[in-house]
């Protein structure tokens, strides 16, 4: 099975028809896993002090420790959570990827291309670069690439 980054599927969700969900703390890498409590795990605001922090639900069992919160992940412009805000800027920049209803230019399980009316969406979900043909102009508006009249579609997430 094909493994992903949280990158990738942070750009991912708010290219795709239908409205995007993020789960409680996914924004930020927060996970919860086996009991349902696990599920509702306190944000981590800060590492620093615990302004806004509640307490884990009872039986919650998670003990994996996170080491990442809110406020160090606002610093980092390289971080998961600016990493989904971004994406979501780029979906309220382009209302047609909300209100098109997308085509798919390719069927591939490791890339992702939908066109929404002039906007073409690729998304390479392996490490090998990718063959897409026809001819675009190439914007990368994810990893802040320069213009080209053609593309690599090596995954950088």
């Amino acid at each position: 099975m094909m493994s992903i980054g949280k990158k990738m599927v942070a750009s991912l969700y708010p290219m795709m028809p239908g409205n995007p969900f993020v789960y409680y703390g996914e924004e930020i890498g927060m996970k919860g896993s086996g009991v349902d409590e696990n599920k509702r795990l306190p944000m981590v605001w800060s590492q620093k002090d615990a302004t806004g922090q509640t307490k884990a639900p009872q039986n919650a069992d998670y003990t994996v420790p996170f080491d990442s919160s809110v406020a160090d992940q606002e610093k980092d412009k390289a971080s998961l959570l600016n990493h989904y805000a971004h994406a979501i800027k780029i979906r309220n920049k382009y209302p047609q990827l909300v209100t098109s209803s997308p085509t798919a230019v390719t069927s591939s399980a490791t890339l992702y291309v939908m066109k929404h009316d002039d906007i073409t969406v690729i998304h390479n979900l392996s490490q090998e670069s990718q063959i897409l043909p026809g001819s675009y102009s190439v914007l990368d508006t994810i990893q802040g690439a320069a213009k080209a009249s053609s593309m690599d579609c090596k995954s950088k997430a």
